[in-house]
């Protein structure tokens, strides 16, 4: 329920969250809101918004690439939710690459009220998706949902997948929801208990048994949508309209998993008051990856029979070309296999060096000599 317009919002993402070395591979602005059909002049999807990104001097405009409405709200007709997002990839790296700081977003023409009056479901917001690279933390595979999908006293279920939990199970689940209603009435917003019905976000994979209700200090099991954002420093609470909100579910993972079902359910609207209407924008699983990466060194040194560099050779003379097999990867590699066939004129080879505790083997037979 806002209260007021703001000419321009801002958040901070503190350095905390992402690594001093991480360099920017893809970044997202989502921004929407509420839409009422009430012939005010506002009546249809902004598309573009003044952005300014950490190391710019100023605004820039930034119009969105995709627009995603929801369908008919039962018991709304007069109001539907929607979302834009834009790339702002090049916009950052032209400021520097710079990912922590202020970003500031103003020119959204927001309609949060329903004629003259102020509603239930108003609400406007923005969102930043950062994917950046840092060659020191594991690799990391990541699945997205984004759209509008509202949920008003019903259960949605995502399936999420494209991706392997390794060995050590690791992974979180990032949610961005543009959420109205309080409950069960305007005047008990900040109660943190929902009082009208199951209000929850439970993960699952293949196990039944490791299902969690996404929690945190912020966040009860029973009131996920409390308007808060945890990704932000400090964490921002009684948002109006907003939550966005961040979840480790390594505990729901299990080594071999490939698909994650994430379940959403809101509490079902009672005379006006009562219920929970969530427009989801977009469900973010990113999965660490733990295992072994192989790599062959690509470079092949000529060397003397002696081991000598030799500005050149005379053809006859015995040369010495080494292999170096390297395991990149954040755990141990087993049952590895390399298989090199050797020109017909190759009299000999051996190991050189093999790692600690390894058991090497060697197959003769292959190739052309």
């Amino acid at each position: 329920r806002p209260t007021r317009a703001l000419d321009v919002a801002e958040v901070s993402i503190p350095a905390r969250r992402i690594q001093g070395r991480a360099s920017l591979a893809k970044a997202y602005l989502y921004f929407g809101g509420s839409l009422f059909n009430d012939n005010d002049g506002n009546d249809g999807p902004d598309m573009s918004v003044e952005l300014q990104v950490p190391g710019a001097a100023d605004f820039a405009e930034v119009r969105g690439a995709a627009l995603y409405r929801s369908m008919p709200i039962p018991g709304f007709p007069e109001v539907t939710l929607y979302t834009v997002r834009a790339d702002i990839t090049e916009l950052i790296r032209s400021a520097g690459g710079e990912m922590t700081g202020s970003y500031k977003v103003r020119g959204f023409a927001s309609d949060i009220f329903y004629r003259d009056q102020r509603h239930t479901a108003a609400n406007a917001s923005f969102s930043v998706v950062l994917i950046y690279e840092e060659p020191r933390l594991p690799p990391r595979t990541i699945a997205i949902f984004d759209g509008m999908q509202e949920v008003l006293g019903s259960t949605l279920t995502l399936d999420l997948g494209g991706f392997f939990v390794s060995p050590v199970p690791s992974g979180s689940l990032t949610f961005y929801a543009l959420e109205g209603d309080c409950n069960p009435g305007p005047g008990d917003c900040g109660m943190g208990n929902n009082l009208s019905g199951a209000e929850r976000i439970r993960v699952r994979a293949s196990d039944p048994a490791r299902e969690i209700t996404l929690s945190d200090p912020l966040n009860p099991p029973n009131d996920i949508f409390n308007r808060t954002i945890n990704t932000v420093e400090p964490p921002g609470r009684n948002i109006p309209g907003t939550d966005i909100d961040e979840f480790d579910i390594s505990r729901a993972l299990k080594p071999g998993d490939m698909s994650v079902e994430v379940e959403i359910t809101t509490p079902t609207a009672r005379n006006g008051n009562s219920g929970e209407l969530v427009g989801l924008a977009y469900v973010i699983v990113g999965v660490d990856v733990f295992a072994p990466e192989l790599r062959v060194d690509s470079r092949i040194e000529i060397r003397s029979e002696k081991g000598q560099r030799l500005p050149g050779y005379l053809p006859g003379e015995p040369l010495r070309i080494d292999y170096v097999l390297s395991n990149t990867g954040n755990l141990p590699a087993t049952a590895v296999k390399l298989v090199a066939d050797l020109p017909a004129n190759v009299t000999n080879f051996e190991i050189a060096e093999q790692p600690a505790d390894a058991m090497v083997t060697v197959d003769k037979s292959g190739g052309a000599a």
